[in-house]
């Protein structure tokens, strides 16, 4: 595959960009830290506190897939389904991670 030189530029211009919406250190990429008044964009890699980094994106899939599956355990009235830790553990984590990077939307 052939690259012609202004595909070459944007790529070069993307990438650039990107390094510089992440922080390094001496041992590599660093997540995109929250920025007040400002959004996120969902394909940005931020820390989840206490878990991992995820993307924007992935986030907003699994809180979206967490709260589906409860829904379905209460209206079929297993409530023991959904369990505490779920409940204030990782659904609590991933909504307070988009409420930090502006994700929570309108």
């Amino acid at each position: 595959m052939k690259v012609t030189k202004s595909q070459l530029k944007e790529i070069i211009k993307e990438e650039l960009k990107h390094l510089q919406e992440v922080e390094y250190d001496e041992h590599g990429p660093m997540y995109v830290k929250p920025v007040e008044g400002e959004t996120t964009p969902d394909d940005a890699e931020v820390l989840v506190s206490g878990l991992a980094g995820m993307k924007i994106e992935q986030i907003k899939n699994e809180l979206a897939r967490e709260l589906a599956q409860m829904a379905e355990a209460a209206a079929a009235g297993e409530f023991r389904r959904i369990g505490v830790s779920r409940l204030g553990g990782v659904l609590e984590l991933f909504y307070d991670t988009l409420k930090d990077h502006g994700a929570l939307g309108d």
